[in-house]
């Protein structure tokens, strides 16, 4: 059976190391799009932002999807003005359409054994290198 304490805090680990390692690659990225447009783009990054209020719900509903759903994956986007849960498809695709300032990503997946697992990826959406992320493994596995 999954650990629900263990999961949220490794969640909230990843976030925060996140945050922390690519603040100043973010801020390149907002200093170029600024010289491009004439405009800002997304907020600095902070866990004090709404990225930390963002966090503490997505915890609180990945504690009520782990406890209520035999299986899961469930993709997190870390973005500079929050968080965003993608459950499925139509998630993922509303919230391509929207979000302009998605950084990074990763999954959590609940297997029928009550494993929990969690994994960094990226694609074309990710704005900023995850330096977290090294020759494909979890992040359990190497950090």
């Amino acid at each position: 059976m999954a650990e629900i304490g263990k999961t949220l805090i490794t969640m909230r680990n990843m976030v925060d190391s996140f945050v922390s390692r690519h603040a100043d690659k973010w801020e390149k990225v907002r200093d170029a799009y600024f010289k491009e447009n004439g405009l800002t783009k997304g907020v600095p990054l902070s866990m004090q932002s709404y990225l930390g209020s963002d966090l503490t719900i997505d915890m609180a509903y990945l504690a009520k999807d782990i406890e209520e759903r035999v299986t899961f994956t469930n993709e997190y986007w870390i973005r500079s003005q929050g968080m965003q849960c993608i459950r499925n498809d139509e998630d993922r695709d509303a919230n391509a359409k929207i979000w302009g300032d998605v950084l990074g990503k990763f999954r959590v997946t609940k297997d029928s054994d009550g494993n929990i697992s969690f994994e960094w990826f990226e694609d074309e959406q990710c704005l900023v290198t995850n330096t977290l992320i090294k020759d494909g493994k979890l992040y359990d596995t190497w950090f």
